[in-house]
């Protein structure tokens, strides 16, 4: 396969590993501010029955090599091999064991505070910022769904593991939202928003991080089974590209928009109308350039919809039919691939590596079609039905080994 797959498939990570110092001092200044101008609010406090319900979690006991976890959400689809399911079910039971009754009737930030202050009374203000700093808050939510952040299980690696457990009747359901997530040196990047709609619950996952030029963030849905307590992606966006449980937000690193009006949930339910930003990644000299693209969705009462998404539905799929027919025409078996990547680094990379994924199948190129079917895991994270095509194929090529 072309070297530029490869460099592609890993931009994400380049992306979190860059750009800390900069973005840190962004923090620092912002929070300094804060902490000027909002000298009378009161600072959380850590009271007994706070302190008593607090539970040190330990980290779940998936296998290391070296100092790299095995289970991770960003290496093919490992997080759906038995092993990693097992390990999860396991810290399963070992969350029911620890999580009492109390630590579920304690508010999460009460449990934040007991757990930085280590003691009964309110936090110092320099207790109270810390919590915002290093991975953040280690448990968010509300009284029966709740977000928790545990430190990897391997030594010498700075991953994160991110679970969902909720309360269903006596004992608690775990979801895995992340294995080994890379914070990117980002200060507290996990946040946790819950909606209850129509009987319906759901959780959504936010994930922060930055480089050099950009800050972005991606937030995942989950809906909530209500009788088991078990998670899965739900499908809430609806895009010219369909349906997709996936939506990110980006933004120029020194813009003063702070991403206004992105608010998805607002006391407990979802928001009429939000604004999604995308960084248009201007030219510093390019006085031309609109910083960031504002795409207003709308909730209807089964999704949040996607200004103009009619309009802008039938230009994708125009689009996506020529490239298509592009690489039908012309997909060399010998090599693998098609000259047909006009459109490559635009929304129609999905299609593109699940396409040329199959085609490699059909050839019989296993190590392409395999490689195809993981860059179509990292690049169909954002549509429902590309994921689950990309899922598909990467389990074909390994049964066809």
């Amino acid at each position: 396969m072309p070297s530029f797959i490869d460099s592609r498939h890993s931009m994400r990570r380049i992306a979190l590993a860059v750009g800390s110092v900069l973005a840190s001092t962004l923090l620092i200044l912002a929070t300094t501010a804060a902490c000027n101008g909002s000298n009378k609010e009161e600072l959380p406090v850590c009271r007994a029955n706070a302190l008593a319900a607090v539970r040190q979690l330990p980290a779940p006991a998936f296998r290391c090599t070296d100092s790299d976890q095995y289970c991770s959400t960003d290496t093919g689809m490992r997080w759906d091999e038995q092993e990693c399911k097992s390990a999860t079910k396991a810290y399963e039971h070992t969350l029911n064991s620890l999580l009492s009754a109390g630590w579920w009737m304690v508010p999460a930030s009460s449990l934040e505070a007991c757990r930085v202050r280590g003691k009964v009374g309110a936090l110092t203000q320099e207790e109270a910022d810390s919590l915002n700093l290093g991975r953040g808050p280690q448990v968010q939510g509300t009284d029966r769904v709740r977000m928790l952040v545990i430190a990897s299980t391997c030594e010498g690696s700075n991953q994160d593991n991110i679970f969902l457990v909720v309360r269903a009747g006596n004992s608690a359901a775990l979801t895995a939202l992340y294995y080994d997530f890379n914070p990117g040196g980002s200060e507290a990047p996990y946040s946790l928003d819950v909606a209850s709609e129509k009987g319906d619950m759901f959780a959504l996952f936010t994930s922060q991080g930055h480089d050099m030029q950009s800050i972005y963030s991606s937030t995942t849905v989950y809906k909530v089974d209500r009788a088991t307590g078990y998670a899965a992606q739900y499908p809430l966006f609806l895009t010219a590209q369909g349906l997709s449980a996936v939506i990110g937000q980006s933004e120029p690193i020194s813009s003063e928009l702070n991403f206004r009006d992105t608010e998805m949930v607002r006391s407990g339910r979802f928001v009429k109308q939000f604004l999604r930003y995308t960084d248009n990644l201007c030219k510093p000299d390019d006085d031309q350039c609109r910083p960031v693209t504002t795409t207003q969705f709308t909730w209807n009462g089964q999704h949040f919809v996607e200004s103009r998404h009619q309009k802008k539905r039938k230009e994708y799929l125009a689009r996506l039919a020529r490239q298509r027919h592009c690489i039908n025409q012309k997909f060399d078996p010998k090599k693998g691939t098609a000259p047909c990547i006009a459109e490559l680094g635009t929304d129609l990379d999905c299609a593109w590596y699940n396409d040329l994924s199959l085609l490699n199948l059909k050839a019989g190129n296993l190590k392409e079609a395999r490689s195809y079917a993981e860059g179509a895991l990292d690049f169909c994270r954002s549509s429902y039905t590309g994921f689950q095509a990309a899922q598909f194929n990467y389990r074909r090529t390994h049964q066809a080994r």
